[in-house]
C-alpha cells in the first residue's frame, strides 16, 4: 500500500450547530496511521516518514485486529499523570536504535488512539461516510493495553467544557456523513482548541553564562522572510536534555540575523541557522505579532519554510 496524507481538520472558534456531527476529544499526540497487509505492518507518521521501529507495541496486529489488511488512522500519545504529554510521546518518536527503543518502551509507555480505518480487508473506505467507518472500526478492533478507539460525544459543548476542566488540548468535531479526503483539509473535520499553539522556527538563543538561558522564535510571513514573534526558556526539558539541545544549536550558529524585522535582543544573542523547529504553547498574540506568555513544549518535525503567520493556529 502507498502511504498517504492523513485528512486534517481546519481550526475553528465554535461548535458546529447544523447538521450530523460527532466530537471526540483532540489528542496532543503524534498523527499515525498503521498499515497492514499480509505479512508485512508499518507505521507512518503524517509527514510520511516511517515510524516503525519506533513503535514496536503497534507490531502484534493480531493482537488488537480482527482483519487481515487494513489502513487505521490514529494519534500515538503519552501519559503523565493520566493526561496526554506531547513532550514525552516526542521523546519516544525521536529515539533511534532498536536497543534504546526496547529499553524506552517502560519508560514512555504509548497508547494509540485510532479513530478511522480508510482500508479494510481488501477494500477502500474512503468514500465511505465517517458513520460507516467507524461501525466497521468498531467491529475490527480488540481493544489492549496499547490500542484504544477514540469514544465519540454528541454533544459539543459539554465534551468541551470537561476538556477546559482537565487542562487538555481541545476537540474535534466531524461531519458523521463526510468521506475521507487523503491529503485535505477543510471544514468536514474542525479542531478547537482549549489553548493556542504555533510551531515556529528557532532563529538564535541568549546565553546566561555558558549555558542558553532562552531561544529566539520566528515565522515567516507572506514576502517569505523570517519574523521574530518572541522568546522562551526550556519549559519541559530536563537540564540534562536542555544540554544536548545547545549542542546541536552550537553546530548551526551563523553571524547574520535571520530576521526582516528588528529585535530588541540582538546585541545580546547568537544566530543561528533557521533549521530547527519546536511546538510553542502560548496565552495570547500581541498586537505586535508576538507570543504572549510562550512556553516550550518540544522540538518536532516540521520543514521551517511551513512555519508561517497564516499557519499560526494549526
Amino acid at each position: 500500500m502507498e502511504p498517504l496524507i492523513p485528512f486534517e481538520p481546519i481550526s475553528a472558534d465554535s461548535i458546529p450547530s447544523e447538521g450530523d456531527w460527532v466530537f471526540q476529544v483532540k489528542w496532543d499526540g503524534v498523527r499515525i496511521l498503521v498499515y497492514k497487509t499480509g505479512s508485512e505492518t508499518a507505521v507512518i507518521n503524517r509527514h510520511l516518514n516511517n515510524r516503525t521501529l519506533q513503535y514496536p507495541e503497534l507490531m502484534d496486529t493480531d493482537s488488537y485486529s480482527k482483519a487481515d489488511s487494513f489502513i487505521l488512522d490514529g494519534e500515538v500519545i503519552a501519559l503523565v499523570d493520566g493526561k496526554p504529554s506531547f513532550h514525552q510521546v516526542m521523546k519516544r518518536d525521536r529515539l533511534r536504535g532498536e536497543a534504546v527503543i526496547e529499553h524506552m518502551k517502560d519508560e514512555i509507555p504509548i497508547i494509540y488512539m485510532v479513530f478511522d480505518c480508510l482500508y479494510v480487508n481488501g477494500e477502500s473506505m474512503i468514500d465511505k461516510p465517517l458513520d460507516k467507518r467507524q461501525e466497521l472500526l468498531r467491529t475490527i478492533i480488540t481493544e489492549t493495553e496499547h490500542v484504544r478507539i477514540t469514544g465519540n460525544f454528541e454533544e459539543g459543548e459539554g465534551l468541551f467544557q470537561a476538556v477546559k476542566e482537565q487542562g487538555l488540548e481541545g476537540i474535534i468535531c466531524k461531519d458523521l456523513e463526510a468521506a475521507y479526503l487523503p491529503g485535505g483539509k477543510d471544514d468536514r473535520w474542525q479542531k478547537i482548541k482549549n489553548y493556542q499553539d504555533v510551531i515556529a522556527v528557532v532563529c538564535g538563543y541568549i546565553k546566561n553564562g555558558s549555558r542558553i538561558r532562552s531561544l529566539l522564535l520566528g515565522l515567516y510571513g507572506p514576502d517569505n522572510q523570517l519574523y521574530y514573534i518572541g522568546k522562551t526558556g526550556r519549559g519541559r526539558y530536563s537540564e540534562r536534555d536542555w544540554k544536548t539541545i545547545q549542542a546541536y544549536l552550537e553546530k548551526g550558529e551563523q553571524v547574520n540575523c535571520p530576521f526582516a524585522n528588528s529585535v530588541k535582543e540582538a546585541k545580546n544573542c547568537q544566530w543561528v541557522s533557521p533549521i530547527y523547529t519546536v511546538k510553542i504553547q502560548f496565552l495570547e498574540w500581541s498586537e505586535s505579532k508576538t507570543l504572549r506568555q510562550p512556553v516550550l513544549d518540544s522540538f518536532v518535525e516540521k520543514n521551517p519554510l511551513d512555519c508561517r503567520f497564516d499557519e499560526g493556529r494549526h
